[in-house]
């Protein structure tokens, strides 16, 4: 069952930085609306997935996974997302 939830994870974190690589790639040069629709679209994916996708995901851990994939898209080793207990230590 867990690999199960790992599996799924990691299939919603890659829709979510390739689809947030797809649109920053299409919002490029676009001005300042660019990071409005970058955001209405983030929004529309995370109501269709928390839906429509088989088995129910949290919101929280959609985010989790959507910030996780971001910063690992920049390629720096050094940064990082930091739960709140992880930053209190």
């Amino acid at each position: 069952m867990r690999s199960k939830a790992v599996v799924v994870m990691a299939a919603l974190s890659a829709t979510l930085v390739t689809g947030g690589w797809l649109v920053g790639r299409g919002l490029q040069g676009q001005g300042a609306g660019a990071t409005a629709n970058g955001a209405r679209l983030f929004d529309e994916v995370l109501q269709h997935v928390t839906r429509y996708y088989v088995d129910s995901v949290g919101v929280d851990s959609l985010y989790r996974g959507a910030l996780s994939g971001m910063v690992r898209e920049l390629g720096d080793p050094h940064s990082a997302v930091l739960s709140a207990d992880r930053l209190r230590r």
